[in-house]
């Protein structure tokens, strides 16, 4: 008996080996699509397909199994039929809401079927060989969540699939055909519902949002693929397709594994949102409450294509090119410049023409013509003036000084562009943290409300939901109220109006501005304490060479140090000029003599000029002059402290974001699964709200810190450039290259001494 159990146990053994290596060996895989853009979805499928079951089978999708239905019912009932009769296809897969509406409605599957489409179709449970995977499909109620954003008063509905079975007068149902005609027609019509379009989806349905907007009408879509093409608002699941693919790669694997096909536990619906363009609200001058806007996702909030978009690089530049103190420190080096023209301009010569007509009564006229007309022109040239001297050394080194002035106001400049640019980066990603937030809160205030009516928890529960959820609330406009003000200061510090809109890309630690400092290059210095210390010095040390806020404190030092001389010598050294000229005795007429003179005379003279007393001013000017410089040193020594004081917090802050980037980002996921896992836990009832509500917090708290993590160390990055007085950020890789290489050169001396 046990020789024919095991004979029996043998042979069943081998032939159900046979059998596996017969399926596992090839899975041929039908393809039916709704058209052709859709067959992106091949190669998707594929690479999701050899990931999850690629150990256990060799999956074939061969392009000729791959057929097209171009929303063609019948083509696609035939192309059904080619492959379910094809041997070497092992499973179909029907992509498309006609495409599975033809298939299904045939009720008869040979061959195991996954059919995918947005579309809600009844009866299919447990049909032999189809699992129906879908997004949640958009119903007749979901219209009521789309009045909440827009208050139509009359909706015009167009869409291939059936959503309203019994109209209202709020609704009417619209053929596409004729749209405009109605809505040409009937006046009262004030938005319009694009539901699915079958084959005019895609760059007709893109063409007829545009049309639609551009009258003023706001679109309703049903799709977040409508959003991205122009529509007002949707209500959709944003569910991005991998995650369906992921669900029919699932029951493929389920099904490799001897489980029925049509049985199979999976969820088909995704949760749908509603969402705004922001930039159609705008169009159709429309815009949604804040309010309203703390209970939707919003597209194109910051983006609009009728505006400039800029990147930090830019707004460094703009800073550069237009700020107001820029420009003023601009202005004063240009009056300095001028300023030292005109110093110099005292040993250039000088020429002026002097003329004089002398007329005299008749007590003077036995001596000298009663009318006469004199010319003189003459010529100075200074040869030697010691103040002149220092006027011109003078106005040189203050020159220098306001050039340097200048370049500390193209760096704080930039530097506030820089950090309000971070700030309303940031401000808007915290926008995102509270949404989801207020997202969270909401869906469970609405469960909590439904599962409190039927008694199965206090109504204490929804008293805390509705708290939480007006505190959400609150937290995000607050956060909207921030990116504003944030954008108004940006707008000022670029000298624009401070209503400017733009759009701002975002950045992050590979951003190509901030080449060589990236976590990267910087780790070597952050890791080790001892480099970190010689990096800090390295710093310091070119800080020093090169800030032009030390350099400007040290020319205004130059300038009165070449005054100070100037008054020690100025009893002392004789101004040395020379002065010709002409006299002219153009006309003689009236009573008088009248001998004629000469009519042209000429003058050379030498002057010599001494200060010899000058009652005690240059002694009393030299002694103000010497303590105004003793103050400025004192004041330079100030600042030089100042900077190596401010470049060593930067750097050790520096490390510390660094470091901080990823513990935050740890935290952060932890915190998220954490939540996760204590929700699921209140919703059997094994946590009670306190647990939850910690949990919710402490993700927010989690999700800020990485976030602030993120941006504060490129403010870092920003703060750090700005005290190093050479602002890098700009420079091209080159420099960037050339300023390691000092710095590995200085580490190598360093480290030598050691």
């Amino acid at each position: 008996m046990k020789k024919i159990i095991l004979g029996v146990f043998t042979i069943f053994l081998f032939s159900s080996q046979c059998l596996a290596v017969e399926i596992d060996k090839n899975l041929g895989i039908g393809l039916i699509l709704e058209n052709e853009k859709m067959k992106f979805f091949q190669p998707m499928l594929k690479k999701e397909l050899d990931e999850l079951i690629g150990h256990k089978v060799n999956v074939k999708i061969d392009d000729k199994n791959v057929k097209v239905a171009n929303w063609d019912k019948q083509a696609a009932i035939k192309q059904y039929a080619q492959l379910e009769s094809s041997p070497g296809i092992d499973i179909i897969i029907a992509v498309g809401n006609l495409t599975n509406e033809s298939i299904i409605s045939e009720r008869d599957f040979k061959k195991p079927t996954i059919c995918f489409s947005d579309n809600k179709i009844n009866n299919i449970q447990n049909i032999n060989n189809l699992v129906y995977i879908s997004n949640k499909p958009f119903e007749q109620e979901d219209f009521a969540k789309l009045n909440g954003i827009y208050k139509y008063k009359k909706l015009a509905i167009v869409s291939e699939n059936e959503i309203i079975a019994n109209t209202s007068p709020k609704y009417v149902l619209v053929r596409i055909d004729n749209l405009f005609q109605v809505l040409k027609q009937d006046k009262s019509i004030d938005a319009v519902y694009l539901g699915y379009l079958g084959a005019r989806e895609g760059k007709y349905k893109k063409e007829l949002i545009s049309k639609l907007t551009k009258l003023g009408y706001p679109v309703l879509g049903s799709s977040t693929e409508d959003l991205k093409n122009g529509a007002y608002a949707v209500y959709a699941s944003d569910t991005p397709l991998s995650v369906n693919i992921r669900k029919i790669a699932t029951a493929i694997d389920a099904y490799l594994d001897g489980k029925d096909i049509s049985r199979l536990d999976i969820k088909n619906e995704n949760d749908k949102f509603l969402s705004v363009n922001l930039l159609t609200a705008r169009i159709v001058n429309k815009i949604p409450t804040y309010d309203v806007l703390s209970e939707v996702v919003t597209y194109n909030e910051t983006y609009d294509e009728d505006y400039e978009t800029i990147d930090v690089k830019q707004a460094m530049l703009y800073a550069l090119r237009n700020n107001l103190d820029v420009t003023s420190s601009k202005l004063q080096a240009q009056i300095a410049k001028r300023q030292s023209q005109l110093s110099k301009r005292a040993f250039f010569p000088s020429a002026s023409v002097g003329t004089s007509f002398l007329f005299v009564n008749d007590i003077f006229t036995d001596f000298i013509p009663e009318r006469t007309g004199i010319l003189l022109p003459s010529i100075n040239q200074l040869i030697y003036s010691d103040k002149a001297v220092a006027n011109i050394l003078n106005s040189k080194d203050i020159l220098k000084a306001r050039e340097y002035e200048k370049a500390r106001e193209i760096i704080n400049a930039i530097q506030k562009a820089t950090l309000e640019y971070l700030n309303i980066l940031k401000s808007e990603n915290t926008q995102k943290i509270y949404r989801q937030s207020l997202a969270f809160s909401r869906k469970n205030l609405e469960i909590r409300e439904k599962t409190q009516k039927i008694g199965q928890i206090p109504i204490s529960d929804v008293y805390r939901w509705r708290s939480e959820y007006s505190g959400s609330k609150n937290d995000f406009i607050q956060a909207s109220i921030n990116t504003k003000q944030a954008k108004i200061s940006l707008n000022n510090t670029l000298n624009k109006p401070l209503s400017t809109n733009f759009n701002l890309l975002d950045i992050n630690l590979d951003d190509r501005t901030f080449i060589g400092f990236e976590n990267q290059k910087i780790k070597k210095i952050v890791d080790n304490p001892l480099i970190t210390n010689i990096f800090m010095d390295f710093l310091v040390e070119e800080a020093i060479n090169t800030h032009p806020v030390l350099k400007s404190a040290q020319k205004r030092i130059d300038a009165l140090t070449h005054l100070e001389k100037y008054y020690g010598r100025k009893n002392y050294i004789p101004d040395v000029a020379l002065k010709g000229g002409m006299l002219n005795f153009m006309y003689q007429e009236g009573r008088g003599p009248f001998k004629k003179y000469d009519d042209t005379s000429f003058f050379l003279g030498a002057f010599l000029n001494w200060d010899l007393f000058d009652g005690d001013k240059s002694r009393i000017n030299r002694k103000k002059v010497k303590l105004e410089i003793e103050r400025l040193k004192i004041q330079k020594d100030i600042l030089k402290n100042d900077l190596e004081l401010n470049i060593r917090n930067a750097v050790l802050e520096l490390v510390s974001k660094s470091f901080n980037i990823k513990l935050s980002k740890d935290s952060a996921n932890n915190a998220r699964e954490n939540l996760k896992m204590v929700q699921k836990s209140y919703d059997i009832g094994k946590a009670n709200i306190s647990e939850l509500l910690n949990a919710k917090d402490a993700n927010i708290k989690a999700d800020m810190q990485y976030l602030n993590s993120v941006y504060d160390y490129l403010l870092a990055v920003v703060d750090l450039q700005t005290n190093t007085g050479s602002f890098n950020l700009l420079l091209n890789e080159q420099k960037q290259a050339e300023f390691y290489k000092r710095f590995e050169k200085y580490l190598s001396d360093k480290q030598e001494k050691f």
